[in-house]
Parts: structure tokens; C-alpha cells; sequence
């Protein structure tokens, strides 16, 4: 009886990828949305958008969990690896001009590679500290990748031992939140994909 409740929002689940990636698409706009203004402090803003990003991040991992009991994991990680790649372009791009628009007042020294009488300013100092400063977010984004790497990871490994239960006892595993006839039927849908079964083996203890 559980399969004939749980078929009807098959389709829903396997168009899963492309509403999340819609989602997350329409996140990453209202995070780099907004003016940003000449003297912004890039460096505190990129850590403020940083803790966003992470948040729908988990936010998406949750999702695909819970709508589809991670057998969608590999479109969230496909989808998770194009919102980051997206962020980070947009932010070099930002970073980008915003030296662009500093490059003028380039002195005849540095231009002619001559920098025994080279003489920094202030602006030229505070331009270095802001530099640095944005250095160490990066740095700090970085490890935070590595961080959630490992959270998915482990959201990984509970989907193995998920399949592997459904495996070895098809007729008798439990599952908290759901049936084993929507597990079923999961595990018989496209979601259940090779790319899948390739992030699963990189768990699989054997």
C-alpha cells in the first residue's frame, strides 16, 4: 500500500536537481545583491557572505535528505559545486575591478621596474593591510570548504549504510521518517544513478 501512496511524488523527487539548483541560483543572487560602495571593507564582506553561502549550503543538504532520503545526493553535490564555483567567480570579478579602478596612480618607478626610489603612501599602505586582510579571508573560506566537505561526507556515509541495509534486507530494514515501499521506490528510480553508486563506493569501508 505504501508504494501506491509514495508513487505519485516520484516525479517531484527526480526533478529534484533542477529545483534545487533554481533555488540556490535565486540564494546566490540575494547574497551578492546590493550596492557595494567605494570604500566597502571587501575583506569583511566576503566573510559576511561566506557565512551565507555556508548556511544554504546545509540548508540544501538537509533538503536533498529529507526529500529524497539521499538518493539525491550526487545532483546536490553537482549543484553545491556550481553555486560555489558561481561565488567565487563573481567575487574575483568584484576584487578584480575594484584594482582595476586603483591601477592609475601607478608611480613612473614600478612602471619602469626601477624600485630603489620607490616611496609608498599612506593610501598605498592601506591598500597592502586591506589586501592581506582579504588574503586571510580566503584562507578562511578555504577551510570551510574543507569543513563542509567533511559534513557531506558523513551525510554520504548514512545514505551508504542506507543502501546497504536496503540491500542485505529488503524486507525488514527500518527507516526513520519514511517506508521501505518509498525507499523502494527510490532505489528503482533514476536518482539511483551510476554517479551515485561511484560517490557511495568512496565511502564503502571495504
Amino acid at each position: 500500500w505504501d508504494q501506491d501512496l509514495f508513487e505519485p511524488f516520484v516525479d517531484f523527487q527526480l526533478d529534484y536537481s533542477g529545483l534545487e539548483r533554481k533555488l540556490l541560483t535565486s540564494a546566490l543572487q540575494d547574497v551578492m545583491s546590493g550596492d557595494v560602495q567605494p570604500g566597502t571593507d571587501r575583506s569583511r564582506l566576503l566573510r559576511e557572505r561566506s557565512v551565507d553561502m555556508f548556511s544554504i549550503a546545509e540548508e540544501a543538504m538537509t533538503r536533498c535528505i529529507a526529500f529524497t532520503h539521499g538518493y539525491g545526493f550526487a545532483e546536490v553535490v553537482k549543484c553545491l559545486d556550481q553555486f560555489f564555483v558561481e561565488f567565487v567567480d563573481q567575487s574575483k570579478a568584484e576584487i578584480a575591478s575594484r584594482r582595476t579602478s586603483q591601477q592609475g596612480g601607478t608611480s613612473g618607478a614600478s612602471a619602469s621596474g626601477d624600485l630603489s626610489d620607490l616611496d609608498y603612501t599612506s593610501e598605498d599602505w592601506s591598500d597592502i593591510q586591506s589586501l592581506l586582510h582579504l588574503l586571510e579571508a580566503v584562507r578562511t573560506f578555504k577551510e570551510r570548504v574543507g569543513s563542509f566537505e567533511t559534513k557531506l561526507r558523513n551525510g554520504l556515509a548514512q545514505v551508504h549504510s542506507l543502501a546497504q541495509s536496503a540491500r542485505q534486507n529488503p524486507v525488514g530494514f527500518d527507516i526513520s521518517g519514511t517506508t521501505r515501499g518509498a525507499i523502494h521506490l527510490l532505489a528503482q528510480s533514476t536518482l539511483n544513478s551510476v554517479d551515485l553508486q561511484a560517490l557511495l563506493d568512496q565511502v564503502d569501508p571495504a
